[in-house]
């Protein structure tokens, strides 16, 4: 879970404009700093990463609810979702639209908060 998390944030800074998508702490300083410089694309990388960590904590708290033997639901829909993202990136290559970035922004945060809430 560490080295997924580490991963993606690596990839996901260097290959997604410049956005954490596993840890929401680097965000929201990048938040901050896109609003003071006035950076509207930053801005909404961050935000689009920040709902869809939320979004991904929802998804799984929903997945396990009181019974902490569904972990593995929240695992297997977190293991989807990073298909679906690895899928649709190398589909694309590196040329990415500014609307298929931010689903790709949002599929990694959001496995990332699935992530979070199974290890809670």
């Amino acid at each position: 879970m560490a080295f997924t998390g580490g991963y993606l944030d690596a990839v996901s800074y260097r290959g997604l404009g410049r956005v954490f998508t596993a840890n929401m702490t680097g965000n929201t300083v990048l938040l901050g700093i896109a609003i003071v410089q006035r950076d509207m694309w930053q801005l909404l990388r961050s935000l689009t990463a920040l709902l869809g960590f939320c979004g991904g904590v929802v998804i799984a708290t929903l997945l396990v609810r009181s019974d902490q033997r569904r972990v593995w639901r929240a695992l297997a829909a977190q293991c989807v979702a990073l298909l679906v993202l690895a899928g649709i990136w190398s589909a694309t290559g590196e040329m990415l639209s500014l609307a298929l970035e931010r689903v790709l922004i949002a599929l990694s945060a959001i496995s990332m908060g699935m992530q979070t809430e199974a290890a809670r």
